[in-house]
């Protein structure tokens, strides 16, 4: 099943990359991304998740046409 995720305000750093090449064989390193959010003054909620399995929740068609 999926997961829906908003993240709200918030701001991404750049990538950090590693990279090991000295021995025979190179081994590729995922990325790692670094992202600070701050909370909205309404509700204090800094994101919105459903999951598409959960009862109660409809809004898979929709979740992306609007800010939940």
């Amino acid at each position: 099943k999926y997961r829906f995720v908003w993240l709200y305000k918030g701001k991404f750093g750049l990538p950090e990359q590693s990279f090991k090449t000295k021995e025979e064989n190179v081994e590729f390193q995922s990325a790692t991304i670094v992202a600070v959010f701050v909370k909205r003054v309404k509700d204090s909620k800094w994101m919105s998740v459903g999951d598409e399995d959960a009862s109660g929740f409809n809004e898979a068609a929709t979740w992306f046409n609007a800010v939940v």
